[in-house]
This record gives C-alpha cells, structure tokens and sequence, in this order.
C-alpha cells in the first residue's frame, strides 16, 4: 500500500468555457456525465467486476489500494467528486466568502496531472415554489433515463424542525423542466434543521436520500429514502438511532463502486458506514471507524473493483475551525486492514470527498 500526496494545478485551456458560465440543471448535470448517474452533494464510482486470485487452491487477498491524497483546486472547500466511465474526474467546489462565494467546476483527463480552466457554475433556477425555510443545502442526482432529482428539505405545516419534510422536485426532461416539489418524508420524522444531506441515483436507476430526522426534536436518526419506481413512491429505513435535544450539524454521504452501495454518517463524534443491498434495500451492520478519535465528523466512504473500501473523516472541526483529515481501509469483508493514517489541512468548513479509479486505487481530496 502506498500513500501519495499530490497538490494539483490548473491547466490554461479551458475545453467547454472560460469564466462565467450560466449553467442550468440539464447542462450541469450533463456536463457532469451524463453517461453514469451521479449526486450533487452525492459522489458515485465506477463499478466493476471484482477479481478472485487463486494460489495453491485457496483464494489470495488482492494488494491494498493505494491512497492519494489531492488539495481541492484554488483552495476551494467542501470537494464533491465522481469518475465518470471513461476515468475523466469531475469535480464542483465551494470558493470565496462563506456567505457569498461561489460553486466551481473543473474537470481532469485520466492520468493527467492539472485540471482543466475552473469554470463558475450559475445558479439560474428557484425550484422552491412552494415551500420556505430551506436549510442543510440542496443535493441533486440523475438517471441514465433523463430524470434529474433535486431535494431539499424546509418547513413543513407547522413551525420546527420536527414538523419539517424533505421535498422533492423531479424533472423526466435532463432538468430542462421540473414539475412542483412534493414531501416526501415521513411527516412525523422531521428533518435536521442544519445537517446536511444527500440524493443519489445508482446504476440500476433507484433514488436513494439520506437525511437526519428531528421527531420530537429528539430522535435524530439518520434516515434512507428509497424509491424504485423514479421517484414517484419512497420506503423509509432508519439507519442510525441518536436521541439528541440539538442540531449536530452533521453531513451524509452516499456512493456506489465495486457493485456496492455505501452510506456513511455520524453520531456523537464518531462516523459510521453501511453497505446497502441494491435489490433487496437491507443494510449491513453500521462499521465504525477504529479506535479513539477527536470529535469525528463528516465521513466519505468509496468502494474500489477489488472490494476495499476507504472511509474518510475529519477530526477536531468546529464552528469556524479547521482540523484534520484522517482515513482507515477496510477489507471486502468490512475489516480494518493496516492502512490508515491522518493528515493535517482540513480548512475551516472544509470536509473531504474520496473516489476510487479504475485500477482500484482511492484519491482523498480535501
């Protein structure tokens, strides 16, 4: 196992664009690949076969992934990643002032050292008609059939989070249209007023949305939505049970590589990840990261062809605070191989987003 560290630069060429570019739903998530399902606030890997070695009649482990670890461009925060078919690796990032900075985008051939010129993605469409109060951000996801979904979650009949619902706008058109956001939560779970959340669409085109709860105010359970049938019904699973009279302030992560799917989330300063069965929808037992840590926070979890999986967390963030990266590799089995380590560097509001590429390997970046 060999662990890099790269910072990368920015090539001078700009292939779709230099400076402002206007970019609605359709173009983005076009521009996004539109040849693989993907998340905004949702990052999915390539999936491929898994590979058995034999030796003397017995199956051999494959050789541990090795681990890169990459500077989001023109330190930009909050990283959101995919590798598309082709290994082309597309990523958006937040820059500039916290309350007023902007969303970028760039892109990198496989195998090449710089990204591509950034271009500043702009917002042109207010999907909330009929709702108010959103909070936690917006997260996007797409199928290969032309459905776009955009959820978010905000007020719902009543005053307070636990009253709050997490709505849906679809589009059937690659964003061109979206018809009016409907609830589709529980009603009687609510939803987090500050935690984050994420939307994501697998190969096999099932809507997954994972969120925090706020029933009561109190159980703050992490929550999966899941829809089979493009979004027009959803089953509820609660992942993780956390009774809890405050907002943790929490993110969710979502990602399929390796023919799994994978969520990871938080409780009480520790980070967890499932794998979720794309045909039956049942969990696997939540995996904690190892050990004793500082305030965990904000996991990222991928899965590689070979079945390794890498989670990814900060440790020691805070309001306004910055701290540290820190990852663990897991076998195909959820077990903790001897790779694992931290890195300073998570900039204030930072978190990171991780991928794996085609030859197995796992790229942090931060």
């Amino acid at each position: 196992m060999h662990i890099e560290s790269k910072a990368e630069g920015l090539n001078g060429s700009a292939p779709i664009g230099r400076g402002t570019f206007s970019m609605d739903a359709a173009a983005y998530t076009k521009a996004m690949m539109r040849r693989k399902p993907i998340g905004i606030l949702i990052t999915a890997v390539v999936c491929a076969s898994m590979a058995a070695f034999v030796l003397a009649g017995s199956a051999k482990a494959p050789p541990l992934s090795n681990i890169t670890l990459l500077r989001t461009p023109r330190e930009g925060i909050q990283p959101q990643t995919v590798l598309d078919r082709k290994g082309v690796l597309h990523m958006i990032y937040f820059k500039g002032n916290a309350s007023a900075g902007d969303i970028e985008y760039v892109w990198r051939n496989p195998n090449g050292k710089d990204f591509f010129q950034p271009i500043r993605v702009k917002l042109q469409r207010d999907l909330m008609r009929h709702t108010e109060g959103g909070d936690g951000g917006i997260s996007v996801a797409a199928d290969l059939r032309g459905d776009v979904y955009a959820v978010w979650h905000a007020l719902g009949s009543e005053p307070g989070e636990d009253h709050r619902r997490v709505y849906l706008a679809r589009s059937t058109d690659d964003g061109k249209t979206f018809a009016r956001e409907a609830p589709i939560s529980p009603a009687e779970l609510g939803a987090c007023g500050c935690c984050g959340m994420r939307a994501f669409s697998d190969e096999r085109g099932t809507l997954y949305v994972f969120y925090r709860a706020a029933a009561q105010s109190i159980h703050r359970d992490m929550t999966l939505l899941l829809s089979d049938d493009r979004g027009s019904t959803f089953r509820s699973v609660d992942v993780g049970p956390w009774e809890l009279n405050a907002c943790p302030m929490s993110t969710a992560y979502l990602s399929e590589g390796g023919q799994r799917v994978l969520a990871a989330w938080e409780k009480a300063g520790e980070v967890y990840f499932n794998e979720i069965n794309p045909s039956s929808f049942k969990l696997s037992p939540s995996i904690a990261a190892p050990g004793d840590g500082t305030n965990r926070k904000h996991p990222a979890v991928a899965a590689s062809v070979n079945g390794q999986m890498l989670l990814v967390w900060t440790e020691g963030t805070g309001w306004a605070k910055g701290g540290l990266l820190a990852w663990q590799l897991f076998d195909s089995g959820g077990k903790p191989t001897g790779a694992e380590g931290n890195a300073p560097g998570i900039p204030v509001w930072g978190l990171p987003s991780v991928f794996a590429d085609h030859q197995g390997n796992f790229t942090i970046v931060y």
